[in-house]
């Protein structure tokens, strides 16, 4: 645990609806990520590097800032946050610290206990890992106290440091990408055998059988129908294709073809 200068007091600390606040906008927020390569010593350690459904960890936890600033700073195992990150802060008015070992943060979680703190007028927020501060307030004062989070928001916040967490993290991520696809329209029959990576696109009414794995910035069209056991990474497929036992790398296939156990085909170009 990092040890920091930020006790935990009674909600009365901080003077809950005393000083009412308007809500920031994305441009009033700094989300300062703090990332150690100290991990790599460890061998059962998991580092931000590791990858996960196409993209890294750290990967993962930068895209939850959305439009928020964002800033990177290094940080080792008894350093003082307050003290680390006070060179780093800027204009805004709220500067957000997380972790980098966080990669099912999700930028609405942040948004919404945003609202909330503006909404108490709240100076500091501790949250399951990291924190939330009015930037001017944590500038000038050395010692603060921090309320704790009240929104049931942990899973957001877990810490994937170890092989058991990193288990735990890949299946709630492929359980948030499946749901996404699968309210977009397209049809997994079976999501526990299928691996779909962040970045790919799958049109409305596509048809996915058992066993396919689709990765990097791959383009399923709609009306694609994988029967099982396809691989594709870098691919773009058309419109109406259905595809069976393919290994396909960087390559596009025509709409309406029908291949079967191909890596080569007169209807694939090259990306």
């Amino acid at each position: 645990m990092i040890t920091t200068t930020i006790d935990t007091e009674l909600e009365r600390q901080l003077g809950y609806g005393v000083l009412p606040q308007t809500e920031a906008t994305q441009s009033d927020v700094l989300m300062i990520v703090l990332t150690s390569d100290l991990n790599m010593l460890a061998p059962n350690r998991v580092t931000s590097k590791q990858m996960l459904f196409g993209k890294t960890i750290l990967d993962w936890v930068l895209a939850s800032a959305g439009d928020f600033r964002t800033k990177l700073v290094t940080y080792y195992q008894n350093d003082n946050v307050l003290s680390l990150i006070r060179p780093h802060l800027g204009n805004e008015a709220t500067t957000i610290v997380v972790y980098d070992d966080t990669p099912l943060l999700r930028h609405g979680t942040l948004t919404q206990i945003l609202s909330d703190f503006n909404l108490r007028g709240q100076k500091v927020r501790k949250l399951p890992r990291g924190y939330m501060f009015d930037t001017e307030y944590i500038k000038t004062n050395e010692k603060i106290y921090a309320s704790d989070l009240e929104e049931d928001v942990s899973e957001d916040f877990l810490c994937v440091n170890s092989p058991n967490a990193l288990c735990i993290a890949t299946m709630k991520l492929k359980s948030r990408i499946t749901s996404y696809h699968l309210s977009n329209g397209v049809m997994i029959l079976d999501p526990n055998s299928v691996y779909i990576d962040a970045d790919v696109e799958i049109g409305s009414g596509a048809i996915i059988y058992p066993n396919n794995s689709i990765m990097g910035s791959s383009l399923i069209s709609e009306g694609v129908t994988l029967l099982p056991n396809n691989v594709l990474l870098d691919c773009s497929v058309g419109a109406n294709c259905t595809l069976l036992g393919c290994n396909l790398e960087k390559v596009r296939v025509q709409e309406n073809s029908e291949l079967r156990f191909m890596t080569k085909s007169n209807n694939i170009t090259t990306v």
